[in-house]
């Protein structure tokens, strides 16, 4: 399976086991190895948080949106008031 293919939280799992054998005694060129790995992984994760928080902000607005019509179109309309000649019928728009 491709690094890009992986679930958010197979990247985070396979990141810890990453800075675990780092830790522990890796040889210099696995070292090596294992950080480029690592800095792969980390820089997808980060581009999926990005792109999960963009979703939540979308999703937040479309919800909030819907209130501020609904405070607008709670107010009352100005009153309508007649013409100076009353024979004439007023229409409200």
């Amino acid at each position: 399976m491709k690094q890009e293919e992986q679930k958010f939280e197979q990247i985070i799992s396979k990141l810890e086991t990453i800075v675990t054998d780092l830790e522990g005694s890796v040889g210099l060129e696995e070292s090596l190895k294992k950080f480029e790995e690592g800095m792969a992984l980390a820089k997808i994760a980060e581009e999926r948080l990005k792109k999960i928080e963009n979703d939540f902000q979308k999703i937040q607005h479309t919800f909030s949106a819907p209130e501020k019509l609904k405070e607008t179109s709670l107010e009352s309309p100005a009153p309508v008031t007649p013409t100076a000649n009353e024979d004439e019928t007023v229409l409200p728009f």
